[in-house]
C-alpha cells in the first residue's frame, strides 16, 4: 500500500499498488474532468459523466418562482463575465397600471429592451424580474412585477452621458419607462418608476446581486422566465486543463480543506454590529456543508477562486497551486 499525505488533506489516502483493471477502471489515468478558471468562478465538469435515467413523465409545466437551478446558473454566468457592470435599474409599475401586470408585463419590458438596443446598440445587461408585495396604496399585499437590470453600457458613452443618465437617478430613463407603461401617476414619473444607480466596484456589483437579483422568493406565480441576458457576453477562461479521476479526488479534497478555512476566518473577522451578538459558525459553513455534498461524478463550482477575485482579495494564485498539488500527489500515489 501506499500512503499520500497533504497538509490540505483531513486524512490519507490509500491506494493498491497492483495495476488491476479494477483500479483503472475505478481511478481512471485518462483525463476525466476539465477544469476552467474565470473572473470569479472556477468550475469542475466531467468530460464524460454518467448518464441520467430518463425519466417516464415528460409533461411540461408553466415555470412557477425562482427554483436553485436558475439561481445558480445566473450567478455563475455573471461570474464568469471579466468586464464589471456600470449601472443597476430598477422598474417598477403605478397602481393605475399594476392590477393588468400579467397582460403586458413582457410586452413593456420587451419594448423597453429595444429602446435601449436602439439609443445604446452595444449595451448589454442581465435582467432579473421578482414578485413583492405592494406595501401601500390601494393594492396593498399584492404581487407586483419588479425588474432588476445589471447594465454593462457601450465604450461610446462618454463619462458625459453616463453622468446624464445618472442624473436624478435615471430621469432619463424613466421617462422612456412612463412612456412605454402609459401611467397616469405622478410619482411614478418623478421617482419610482425607474431608478438608475451607478456601480462602484465587482463587490458593489455582487452585493447588488445578492440582495437583489439572486434573493430566494416564495413567490408561486406563473410568469415564465425569471432572468435573462440582454446582448453577447463573452466569458473567457484563463486557463483551461484537464485531472484524471483520481488528481480530480485530491483537488477537491483540499477545496473543502481551504473552504472550510476560509469559513473559519471569515467567523473570526466578523464585527459585532450587535451588542455581544455574533452570527453562528454555522452561517459562515453553509457553502463548504454544500460542496462537500457535491456528486464527484459530476463535477463543482467555487465562486471567488477566479483570476481577477484572487488578485483582490487573496493577492495570489491559489488555486493553480491546489491543481498542482493534486497532480503531484496522484503522481506520488501511483508512479506511471
Amino acid at each position: 500500500m501506499t500512503l499520500a499525505t497533504s497538509p490540505y488533506l483531513s486524512r490519507p489516502l490509500y491506494f493498491p499498488k497492483t495495476n488491476t483493471q479494477e483500479y483503472i477502471k475505478r481511478y481512471q489515468l485518462e483525463p476525466a474532468y476539465k477544469i476552467g478558471v474565470y473572473a470569479d468562478i472556477v468550475q469542475a465538469q466531467a468530460i464524460n459523466p454518467p448518464a441520467q435515467k430518463d425519466s417516464q413523465h415528460h409533461n411540461k409545466t408553466k415555470l412557477r418562482g425562482f427554483s436553485n437551478s436558475s439561481r445558480h446558473a445566473m450567478i455563475e454566468f455573471l461570474a464568469k463575465i471579466e468586464d464589471t457592470p456600470e449601472l443597476f435599474v430598477t422598474l417598477t409599475y403605478s397602481d393605475d397600471i399594476a392590477d393588468q401586470w400579467y397582460l403586458t408585463m413582457r410586452e413593456h419590458f420587451e419594448a423597453f429592451r429595444k429602446r435601449m438596443e436602439y439609443y445604446y446598440p452595444e449595451i448589454r445587461a442581465m435582467w432579473r424580474i421578482e414578485f413583492l408585495p405592494r406595501k401601500s396604496g390601494r393594492l396593498i399585499n399584492q404581487l407586483i412585477p419588479h425588474w432588476h437590470l445589471l447594465v454593462w453600457l457601450p465604450k461610446s458613452v462618454t463619462p458625459e452621458h453616463k453622468a446624464l443618465i445618472l442624473a436624478n437617478d435615471g430621469q432619463l430613463w424613466r421617462n422612456n419607462w412612463h412612456n412605454i407603461t402609459h401611467s397616469t401617476d405622478a410619482n411614478h414619473l418623478a421617482k419610482f418608476g425607474c431608478v438608475v444607480e451607478p456601480i462602484k466596484s465587482r463587490k458593489h456589483a455582487y452585493a447588488y446581486c445578492s440582495k437583489y437579483l439572486a434573493k430566494e422568493n416564495e413567490e408561486n406565480v406563473e410568469a415564465g422566465r425569471r432572468w435573462g441576458r440582454i446582448g453577447t457576453f463573452e466569458q473567457y477562461a484563463e486557463i483551461e486543463t484537464e485531472l484524471t479521476a483520481r488528481q480530480y479526488i485530491h483537488f477537491k479534497r483540499m477545496l473543502n480543506a481551504y473552504l472550510k478555512a476560509e469559513a473559519l476566518k471569515r467567523y473570526k473577522r466578523q464585527k459585532v454590529t450587535i451588542p455581544f451578538r455574533k452570527l453562528p459558525l454555522s452561517h459562515f459553513m453553509k457553502f463548504y456543508r454544500h460542496f462537500v455534498k457535491m456528486n464527484v461524478s459530476t463535477g463543482c463550482s467555487v465562486f471567488g477562486l477566479g483570476y481577477i477575485s484572487q488578485e483582490e482579495h487573496i493577492g495570489k494564485r491559489t488555486i493553480y497551486k491546489i491543481i498542482a498539488m493534486a497532480r503531484q500527489l496522484a503522481s506520488d500515489e501511483y508512479p506511471v
